[in-house]
């Protein structure tokens, strides 16, 4: 609760959490990470359906960027906002790559590469449906026009 209180109060929130605080967590989520799906072979963006243990229970359904940071001086992995604990995203980032980018552009920077994150989201999930108008919009005829007349002698 406290987590979804501070998201909904701070605008442009960045978690980064310590995923080596619980002893089963890098084991859990590495056991999730291979057993993820990408519609790339060897692709740095993973599905991972159904996830289980206690980080994606916890993080999943956040709106704000998450970042797990296992301590070993490696990546953080990145879980795509608005994952949630039916379909997680998640991508490894580099330390340089997370400084750099919230340097150089604070927030915007990962905002950005959000529309690169949707467009692979987009491959596993169906578009949403759009649904028309109740009513069927009246089409509005062409304006007036005179017929053309030409006059031919012979």
């Amino acid at each position: 609760m406290e987590r979804r209180a501070r998201e909904d109060f701070y605008n442009g929130l960045v978690w980064v959490v310590d995923g080596a605080r619980r002893k089963r967590d890098l084991a859990r989520f590495a056991k999730e990470w291979a057993r993820g799906c990408s519609y790339i072979p060897n692709f740095n963006k993973r599905q991972i359906l159904k996830p289980a243990g206690a980080l994606f229970q916890d993080w999943a359904g956040s709106s704000a960027h998450v970042f797990f940071d296992f301590g070993d001086g490696g990546h953080l992995w990145w879980i795509f906002p608005h994952s949630s604990i039916d379909r997680a995203y998640v991508q490894p980032v580099s330390r340089p790559q997370f400084v750099r980018t919230f340097a150089e552009a604070g927030l915007q920077g990962f905002d950005s590469l959000i529309d690169n994150f949707r467009a692979f989201v987009a491959h596993y999930e169906e578009p949403p449906l759009v649904k028309g108008p109740l009513r069927p919009q009246r089409q509005q005829s062409p304006p007036y026009l005179p017929p053309i007349r030409r006059r031919f002698r012979f």
